[in-house]
């Protein structure tokens, strides 16, 4: 009779002990994917002008990733690990695009 009460009050302790996933956390968990960044440094950006957006990340290994699709379109070593990603468009490439 002791060792079944034994087996049941160890049972619920070693629950207690196991940690709780959360589905949102592991959503955002690709090993494979290999990029390492905060979502202030994602962006969707059309960095020629040509109406195809790429996705630009800058990665907490100091790299400035560019991706089209699902496949490395380029990379650019960067002096430090970044906080945020930032872009801009200036007048002339708009409306350079509009002309074409």
């Amino acid at each position: 009779m002791s060792d079944e009460n034994e087996k049941e009050a160890v049972a619920p302790m070693e629950a207690a002990k196991k940690p709780q996933k959360s589905p949102w956390l592991s959503a955002y968990h690709n090993s494979v994917a290999g990029i390492k960044a905060f979502s202030s440094c994602i962006k969707l950006v059309d960095v020629y002008g040509d109406g195809d957006s790429k996705l630009i990340v800058a990665d907490a290994d100091k790299r400035l990733k560019m991706y089209k699709g699902s496949s490395l379109y380029g990379e650019q070593a960067i002096l430090g690990v970044p906080s945020a990603l930032s872009y801009f468009y200036s007048g002339i490439q708009s409306l350079m695009y509009y002309f074409k």
